[in-house]
């Protein structure tokens, strides 16, 4: 049908793309790319797939010519239903800090959230293995951004916790248990 209409989704080009790279014309348009774009930045990397890395990771091979930066945060991988892969990322990171020689950068300051916000997310994920892989997948303290040391949540004038957890643990493990719970704490949180 797509070829009937002579169109290409966004998967095709991608998938064109990754083909021609790996060819045997691969060489000459990775030059060619990396010439016209020196440095490529990736903003939201934990969301990049395998085609896509493999796209990037051929256009720019370790060369002090040329730059890629990733920036991402793994703990907010959230688009596995696009085909994103946590695991796209940790093998990035790996080969990055194996074989080249750069560096890995945190951002230290929230520059977004009160104190108190900060303060129970780095309390909440600070304990060990939290994502299972501390390795691949730290945790880095945070802090405050100055101008943020004065603000904090507030409703009708009375200081609001960041964020409260409720634990469900159902006798009978069905997840309609788990969910009605959800449902009436927030709707009593929120009241």
């Amino acid at each position: 049908y797509k070829r009937q209409l002579s169109q290409l989704t966004l998967d095709d080009l991608l998938a064109s793309v990754h083909e021609v790279l790996q060819g045997e014309n691969g060489s000459p348009l990775a030059t060619r790319l990396s010439g016209t774009w020196p440095v490529a930045m990736i903003d939201e990397f934990q969301d990049t797939d395998d085609l896509q890395y493999g796209i990037f990771s051929a256009i720019y091979p370790n060369s002090n010519d040329i730059g890629l930066f990733f920036i991402g945060d793994p703990k907010q991988a959230i688009y596995q239903f696009r085909g994103a892969d946590i695991y796209t990322y940790i093998n990035a990171k790996r080969q990055v800090t194996t074989t080249t020689d750069s560096t890995i950068q945190s951002l230290s300051t929230n520059w977004r959230s009160t104190p108190a916000m900060v303060q129970a997310v780095n309390h909440l994920f600070g304990a060990t293995d939290v994502f299972g892989n501390d390795a691949d997948i730290p945790f880095e303290l945070a802090d405050a951004a100055a101008p943020n040391l004065a603000k904090a949540f507030t409703i009708g004038g009375e200081h609001q916790t960041p964020f409260s957890i409720t634990v469900a643990n159902p006798a009978d493990g069905k997840t309609d248990d788990i969910t009605q719970a959800a449902m009436e704490d927030a709707a009593e949180t929120t009241a």
